[in-house]
């Protein structure tokens, strides 16, 4: 056999071919000699010919390893190759050595060649061994493992065990291990791994009851914490540990795919974003800071889109309490503007994702009431969440600009169905930046900000003073605007403010609209029919 697997390595075909018809004979004719020969050198050898170039000569190979898997007990190259997967490869003196990657790689396709000849009750006694093996090769280094055969294994394991065994024995292991498994695949940024591995980890959440399955996440999310604030405590960090920390922020993600919003994650609250706050700290790596506050945005999101279109959802009080928490030490800090393209980056992923949990409040009532009391109570401290937003709309950046708009309007709306106020100076603020965004460089903003000016009105009809004046001046300037569309939007808020707002609001716009007839070019296209609006709503009164 030694002498097959030699040929095998050879550069002729002939030879190759001989040295594969060989080996087969030997698997096949005298499977009861092959215990005892199997060691470390045998497995490396019989692992180094599954890469025969010849397709004829692999195939006899493959099916060598197969037969090898059916006709020999496992007991007898398990205890050998499970510690080469793992990366530990004995000397001839007793001691190990650490295989490279490609070694790695070659003796897990070599384990998955042996599963296929594997009768149903070795698959079904070995199956968790191999899994914790697999587990515990990505705690140990994860940059060392083939994680596209691990997905083969996986797949194997879970096409052909068991129901009962995969049920009680297999299924909490392996999903563990897939969660981290995905995390790896998407470190390294294999979409097809991605996808794989996603399809596998809904197989085996198909199969699993509920409450158990949260009960793993519950603990993954707390090893993982602790995991993650046992490197980010440091100062410094080597090459491994930022590796470590790109690793766990995948597997933070996968995790919170799938983690039920909780009385258990609202009490682990503080301990996630203390570690997420140690994450984004000023000194580490803009690449991970970066991936951290996307992974926070993709959370909030999800939880954005499940609340669409329901009805009040059972987790509605936690994510209240969860969501204010999340905006106040996480997004929040890194919504205020700082110079420099590395801040403008993280200000664009916290700003989408304060922006998620805000729309949240349309849709989720508790939400809605959460968040508008947290922000009413704060708005008088300094750099309170609401001076974070209205800051929003004077970056140089015109997507930050539309969502500071976005919010705003939702947090007006929200004010006004729950008869809170704003203080006089936020509301000075943000009649200000109304009025300035009138004149933005990019027309669809100005028409955006215009939806504003409205609920502007109702919330504060009183004691609007010369912020309100300004506005009507400028709505009535626009009026004669180059942009038709911006024309149309003025002329509509125009009207609704005609018909909602108090007598000395309608004075001030009657006063300039008789103004506008004579400057404007076309009075006749809107600045009659609003006067003539007016005058119909002054006889009436």
């Amino acid at each position: 056999m030694r002498e097959a697997m030699d040929n095998l390595q050879e550069w002729t075909d002939q030879l190759r071919q001989k040295g594969a018809s060989v080996l087969f004979s030997c698997f096949f004719y005298s499977p009861d000699r092959i215990p005892s020969i199997i060691d470390y050198r045998f497995l490396l050898q019989l692992s180094l010919v599954l890469s025969v170039e010849d397709q004829r000569s692999r195939q006899l190979v493959e099916n060598s390893c197969l037969w090898m898997g059916y006709a020999v007990d496992p007991q007898y190259y398990l205890p050998l190759l499970l510690p080469m997967i793992r990366g530990k490869s004995p000397k001839l003196n007793g001691e190990s050595s650490v295989s490279s990657s490609s070694d790695i790689s070659r003796f897990t396709k070599l384990m998955n060649l042996l599963l296929r000849g594997y009768t149903r009750k070795n698959l079904n006694e070995t199956a968790f061994s191999i899994v914790e093996c697999y587990q515990q090769s990505l705690s140990q280094d994860s940059q060392m493992v083939d994680y596209r055969e691990m997905i083969i294994t996986c797949t194997f394991l879970l096409d052909h065990l068991d129901e009962e065994v995969m049920k009680n024995f297999i299924q909490p292991i392996l999903q563990d291990f897939l969660f981290e498994l995905l995390s790896l695949c998407r470190s390294q940024h294999s979409e097809e791994s991605i996808q794989k591995t996603q399809l596998l980890i809904n197989r085996v959440l198909q199969g699993s009851n509920a409450s158990d399955m949260q009960q793993h996440i519950h603990q993954m999310m707390e090893k993982l914490i602790e995991r993650t604030d046992s490197i980010t405590q440091k100062n410094e960090f080597n090459s491994s540990e930022v590796k470590s920390l790109f690793f766990a922020l995948e597997t933070y993600n996968t995790i919170l795919e799938h983690i039920e919003v909780s009385e258990f994650f609202l009490n682990i609250s503080d301990r996630f974003c203390s570690s997420f706050e140690r994450l984004l700290a000023p000194h580490l790596d803009l690449a991970l800071k970066q991936r951290a506050m996307e992974i926070l945005s993709s959370f909030t999101k999800r939880q954005m889109n499940l609340r669409k279109g329901l009805e009040e959802r059972n987790d509605s009080l936690v994510w209240s309490e969860l969501s204010v928490t999340l905006l106040d030490r996480l997004f929040k800090p890194f919504v205020v503007w700082l110079g420099g393209k590395p801040a403008l980056l993280l200000r664009r992923i916290a700003s989408n994702g304060a922006y998620q949990i805000i729309e949240t409040m349309k849709y989720d009532s508790k939400t809605k009431e959460k968040i508008a009391r947290y922000i009413f109570q704060h708005q008088s401290e300094k750099k309170n969440p609401l001076e974070s937003v209205i800051v929003l709309w004077e970056d140089d950046d015109s997507s930050l600009r539309q969502i500071g708009i976005a919010m705003i309007y939702t947090l007006l709306d929200s004010f006004l169905s729950l008869h809170l106020q704003f203080s006089e100076e936020n509301n000075k603020n943000i009649g200000e930046m109304m009025l300035k965004r009138m004149n933005d460089v990019d027309d669809s903003l100005r028409i955006l900000n215009l939806d504003l000016v409205p609920i502007w009105f109702k919330l504060n009809p009183e004691n609007l003073g010369q912020i309100r004046d300004s506005l009507l001046s400028q709505l009535v300037l626009h009026l004669d605007d180059l942009n038709e569309k911006v024309q149309e939007k003025i002329y509509q808020t125009i009207t609704q403010l005609i018909n909602e707002s108090n007598q000395q609001s309608k004075s001030i716009l009657k006063s300039n609209l008789e103004e506008a007839k004579k400057k404007h070019r076309n009075p006749s296209k809107y600045v009659d029919p609003l006067l003539a609006l007016l005058h119909s709503l002054f006889k009436i009164t």
